[in-house]
């Protein structure tokens, strides 16, 4: 007598996992990105142009190629249906289309036309999912001679492709013209740099509202800093086989780009995967704040089998490791260039900030500047104001006018100050974070501060993104109002501050009197105020 055979569940799927993949979080741009890639894949459509076409007014999104158009259409509606890999062909695990078709749309209509036939069906994904199973389920494929009856007129007139209609839900997917615009631009900016094509339209209705062919966003007819080039990475696998695994890129500093834009963006075939700015710091650690450092690179045939299945990255942390290494060694001085520029932005906003906050009189003269350099010479190791020059104080009314040799009363000009905040590497700061000095007469003041530029704290607010200006600011003006207090014994402040001097007076220890000035100067530079006064002066 034979055994009694084990229970079994049986685990094939049913319709309603699709309400799942359709509560998936994800972008529009994102969904008809993995219908172009099916557009363009060698192994795929092949097509050289995609035409979108958006209407507004009844939420129906076209996509329309130019390709060799499918085999059967129903291989866009099964999961898992995958040609394989092909060269520079970024589709391998037969997924993404079907997923944007039902992440985007309650209804897609489609068409496939090639040999001068065509498949059409119409898919509503509601009905597919209430459905007990998948067995009554199914797409057309059917091959008829195609027509202007059966066939759309911008897909007949091509002679083969495939145009994919799309009714979305207005409540849960929306589109942004310009944004979808720029998104794909981003996108498929590999593809239009090797020729392929994306025209975008809008409509409402019947009434164009905007039309464009979309064209590469790093395309530059020329660059002061630029840095090509074009390598290879051996890469061997546990099996012993060995990958040629070409890049190629060009990356650009322009000072003018915002941190949030100085990245990489890495591409494959026709498209771009993810970006980057991990390559901005090399293997000697030193972290570099890449500001201004932005462009692309275009990985060749090969990577296919390393790609995530998600498209958005490297599912190979060693190689992905090596790869931003080899970046790094390429891009290095342009983000040297970068560093030495960024920190001289940031210390002449400070200093500019500085002004404000040292402007005692609407009519006093303070001039500011920031660069790499030793800046002003000391006479002494500490500066200061030499003891024997007459010393800057509140204007008294006994000095306010003086004669001049004629015997008339002329007005006496307040001091003029210059403020210099340099930056200097470890070895000439001598270890110090930061240090300043005061010198010079009652009528030309020269103020001095240096930053130690290769100092952790300093290089972590300078790659803190966005920046930590507060960081800094409180880094300069610790150090200024310690000199201000000890070195100057408080008779630039008295003329710097007015009455509120004698807030600061009132403390009898040192160091609370540096605690309560270093206080007083961070409010005046973060107070919209004090800068709009320094900038009427």
């Amino acid at each position: 007598m034979s055994a009694k055979p084990p229970a079994v569940f049986g685990v094939t799927p049913k319709p309603a996992m699709l309400r799942g993949e359709r509560a998936m979080k994800w972008f529009t741009s994102g969904a008809a990105a993995e219908l172009a890639d099916n557009s363009f894949g060698p192994g795929r459509g092949n097509a050289d142009t995609i035409w979108f076409d958006w209407d507004q007014k009844n939420q129906i999104l076209t996509v329309l190629d130019n390709g060799r158009g499918m085999d059967s259409i129903g291989r866009l509606f099964q999961l898992g249906n995958t040609i394989g890999v092909s060269p520079n062909d970024i589709g391998l695990y037969g997924s993404g289309g079907t997923k944007a078709l039902l992440w985007l749309a309650e209804i897609v209509e489609i068409w496939s036309l090639r040999d001068g036939k065509v498949q059409h069906d119409v898919v509503e994904w509601d009905e597919w999912i209430k459905a007990k199973n998948f067995d009554d389920l199914g797409v057309s494929d059917e091959w008829v001679k195609a027509s202007l009856a059966n066939t759309p007129t911008e897909l007949f007139e091509l002679g083969h492709g495939v145009m994919i209609r799309m009714t979305l839900d207005g409540a849960k997917r929306k589109i942004n013209p310009s944004h979808m615009r720029r998104d794909l631009a981003l996108l498929y900016a590999p593809g239009l740099r090797k020729g392929k094509k994306l025209f975008w339209r809008t409509r409402k209705g019947a009434t164009v509202v905007d039309e464009t062919w979309l064209t590469d966003p790093f395309a530059r007819d020329a660059a002061p800093h630029s840095r090509r080039f074009d390598f290879t990475i051996e890469h061997e696998t546990k099996d012993g086989k060995v990958h040629h695994l070409p890049v190629r890129g060009v990356v650009y500093y322009d000072k003018t780009t915002t941190q949030t834009a100085s990245v990489l963006h890495v591409g494959f075939g026709f498209r771009r995967m993810f970006t980057t700015r991990d390559c901005y710091h090399g293997v000697d650690g030193v972290r570099r704040t890449g500001i201004g450092v932005y462009g692309y690179i275009d990985l060749g045939h090969g990577w296919q089998s390393f790609l995530a299945v998600t498209k958005d990255g490297i599912n190979n942390a060693y190689l992905y490791e090596r790869l931003m290494a080899y970046l790094f060694q390429q891009i290095k001085p342009l983000l040297e260039k970068a560093d030495s520029e960024t920190i001289d932005i940031e210390l002449e906003d400070i200093a500019l900030g500085l002004q404000a906050a040292l402007q005692w009189s609407p009519s006093a003269k303070i001039e500011v500047s920031a660069s790499k350099g030793k800046g002003f010479k000391r006479e002494g190791e500490d500066g200061g104001i030499p003891p024997d020059e007459p010393q800057p104080g509140p204007k008294r009314d006994d000095d306010a006018n003086v004669a001049d040799p004629k015997g008339e009363r002329k007005t006496k000009q307040p001091p003029a100050v210059s403020l210099m905040i340099t930056r200097e590497d470890d070895s000439v700061m001598e270890r110090n974070l930061c240090r300043a000095a005061i010198e010079g007469t009652e009528k030309n003041l020269q103020i001095m501060i240096t930053v130690n530029e290769d100092h952790a704290a300093v290089q972590e607010a300078l790659v803190a993104k966005p920046i930590n200006r507060i960081a800094l600011n409180f880094l300069v003006i610790a150090e200024l109002a310690a000199v201000l207090m000890e070195k100057d014994d408080g008779r630039l402040v008295k003329a710097m501050l007015g009455q509120e001097w004698e807030t600061i007076e009132d403390r009898d220890d040192g160091h609370d009197r540096v605690r309560l000035l270093t206080r007083l100067l961070m409010n005046r530079v973060r107070t919209p105020a004090f800068t709009v006064v320094a900038e009427a002066a």
